[in-house]
């Protein structure tokens, strides 16, 4: 299944369109998007026909820096019940919590992974298709992510330091001026590192009562969107049959499809059953670690290792770091 977007965050790109004087709705009408779409919450619009428009507006528009200004349009009702919650968060780190849980209701176009390090607390930012990943749509998208934590805490806050994958434009300085902080082009990876001590500070506007409504609004939209999801399912029965030896065949029998068939849905998504029981043990490893109720023996257990050692030295390759070392960081 491809990946898709929430129709009304597209609202962004249109709008910018429209700050440059480009005819939007000819334009996104041309793409098989109507503007009636961009209020539609249940609306999702497939990932490669936003990537398309962003290309298009890039070649058009005159400012490298254009997907910058999109702060200058958000607003969180763009995310529609995440942004609710969002707002209503009792610290940053319960806001970046949900963000990564349920990004997905708004965006598939990338990951957000977070994690702290001796430099500070750590948005890291999964693009997809990075070797086509469109600068101003990625601009875009890490900008609107800091401008939700300045809205949430204060408006002066600033990261530690930003690294972008990107190279530097002839305009980089709108970079410094709006993070207000060193901004490092042509890294590994795309990350804003935000200061630790503000991440559990307190937040005025805090309300666990409507956080937890929004809450299970995204959670049902979820369900719904991820009972057509392919890899969520596939996911869901790696986690299951984990303990029991986990083996292609009987994924796919539990998912009712022969092996073959698993195995063409995964590659038309560039994905192969390797790839995301790989993903499922890490992501379940570091869980059960932080969470610290387990040993390495049950830990391996439980993920489907016959020894605690395999264990241990599939999980310092994933991340680099020892079991013991993460439960440190």
């Amino acid at each position: 299944m491809q990946a898709t977007i929430s129709a009304p965050t597209t609202k962004i790109l249109y709008k910018l369109m429209q700050r440059y004087h480009l005819d939007s709705e000819k334009i996104y009408d041309a793409a098989g998007i109507k503007t009636t779409d961009l209020t539609d919450p249940q609306k999702r619009i497939p990932y490669h026909t936003l990537h398309s428009l962003w290309n298009q507006a890039s070649e058009i528009i005159d400012d490298p820096c254009f997907g910058l200004k999109s702060i200058k349009i958000w607003h969180p009702s763009d995310l529609n019940a995440l942004g609710y919650a969002w707002l209503t968060s009792s610290t940053l780190r319960s806001a970046l919590d949900r963000l990564h849980r349920f990004l997905k209701v708004a965006t598939e176009f990338y990951d957000l992974n977070l994690q702290q390090s001796p430099e500070g607390y750590e948005l890291l930012f999964d693009f997809k298709d990075k070797k086509t990943l469109n600068r101003a749509q990625a601009d875009a998208s890490m900008a609107i992510v800091m401008e939700m934590c300045r809205i949430n805490l204060d408006k002066n806050l600033s990261p530690v330091l930003v690294n972008l994958t990107h190279c530097a434009p002839d305009c980089q300085s709108a970079y410094y001026s709006y993070y207000g902080c060193p901004v490092n082009f042509s890294q590994p990876v795309n990350a804003i590192i935000l200061p630790v001590e503000v991440i559990d500070t307190p937040l005025m506007n805090s309300d666990p009562y409507l956080a937890l409504i929004n809450d299970k609004a995204i959670i049902y939209y979820l369900q719904k969107l991820n009972n057509h999801d392919i890899v969520h399912q596939v996911k869901k029965a790696i986690t299951k049959q984990l303990t029991s030896g986990i083996t292609l065949e009987k994924v796919a029998g539990s998912l009712n499809i022969t092996e073959r068939t698993l195995n063409r849905q995964l590659k038309e998504l560039g994905l192969s059953f390797k790839e995301i029981l790989k993903e499922v043990r890490m992501s379940l490893s570091k869980l059960y670690i932080k969470n610290g109720q387990y040993s390495i023996t049950e830990i391996a257990f439980q993920l489907g290792f016959s020894e605690s050692s395999s264990f241990s030295r599939a999980f310092k390759h994933w991340t680099g770091s020892s079991p013991a070392d993460y439960k440190k960081l």
